[in-house]
């Protein structure tokens, strides 16, 4: 098991549930191989979180994001 990854499982399930950054990850390695710019894929991933009703935001958005990208980058 790597720990990095683990790691980020964990903190991101204490700040927002294991559900929210389930979903997060996901959302995120759908938009790994687009042609997008990077701030493209970050709105597109915004915008379908908030779409599938998510009720997070702020902060706690911008972090679940961003811990989605360094998950996917460290496994």
């Amino acid at each position: 098991m790597r720990v990095v990854p683990f790691l980020i499982d964990n903190l991101a399930a204490l700040i927002a549930g294991g559900t929210e950054f389930s979903a997060m990850k996901s959302l995120v390695k759908d938009m790994q191989d687009s042609s997008f710019s990077g701030e493209e894929k970050r709105a597109k991933v915004i915008e379908d979180f908030c779409a599938i009703g998510y009720g997070i935001g702020g902060w706690v958005l911008n972090l679940l994001l961003e811990l989605a990208v360094a998950w996917l980058k460290a496994k």
